[in-house]
């Protein structure tokens, strides 16, 4: 009898300490990059838009990032919904040929675009599947001044807030229009955000679409 009970207590014992390996595995957080090493890893992924509507005879100018290898990538869908073409220009300003669209949220100010002749297999962004936190860390890449790329960085406002009757994150991140469409990064190297626009009332704060939505609508 005194044996079955050490048994099973020596079982409970390392069941204990098994779920309790597993669950901090789980925890685990993903190794936090400085800003020089987030651009030196992702910039490629990063590229310039140049979007022409002939009929209106006007030009838009953003940013856009790949999600995948084959040349899809993300944007704002205002940079590229009415426009006739679409061409992209690497950070050397290198042409990367035309873009067509996949699909556009004009409500989340999102649109999915994808690479007409793939060259080559692409430095891609991935999404993060974590919601990102009050007061994260966050970096946005891309062409506020034509064609120079930059870097910059804030925080996380409020990952969830309505601004217009619609879902947004809040950030402490300069965007101008060149930047629209460019991908808000986690200091992990993940996309939590695609930057949409400026606070009216605050031009210090940047509105981008929750992870949620952007999630939904690429999947």
């Amino acid at each position: 009898m005194r044996t079955f009970i050490k048994t099973v207590g020596f079982i409970l014992i390392l069941s204990f300490v098994l779920v309790a390996t597993s669950n901090k595995a789980e925890k685990t957080p993903s190794p936090v990059k400085t800003a020089e090493e987030i651009f030196e890893a992702y910039n490629g992924a990063v590229f310039r838009i140049k979007a022409v509507s002939e009929e209106r005879r006007t030009q838009m100018s953003g940013t856009g990032f790949f999600i995948d290898e084959n040349g899809t990538a993300l944007t704002a869908a205002h940079v590229v919904s009415r426009c006739d073409e679409i061409e992209g220009f690497g950070g050397e300003n290198e042409s990367l040929g035309n873009f067509e669209i996949i699909k556009t949220d004009i409500k989340n100010d999102i649109a999915l675009i994808r690479i007409k002749e793939k060259t080559e297999n692409y430095t891609y962004l991935e999404i993060s599947k974590e919601i990102p936190d009050y007061g994260e860390k966050v970096y946005v890449i891309g062409f506020p001044y034509g064609e120079s790329i930059f870097i910059s960085d804030g925080v996380v406002s409020t990952p969830d807030t309505k601004v217009n009757g619609k879902d947004v994150t809040m950030l402490t991140i300069p965007i101008t229009n060149g930047v629209s469409g460019g991908p808000i990064i986690s200091a992990t190297g993940k996309v939590v955000g695609v930057a949409s626009a400026i606070l009216e009332t605050n031009n210090s704060m940047a509105i981008s679409p929750t992870l949620k939505d952007i999630t939904k609508f690429t999947n």
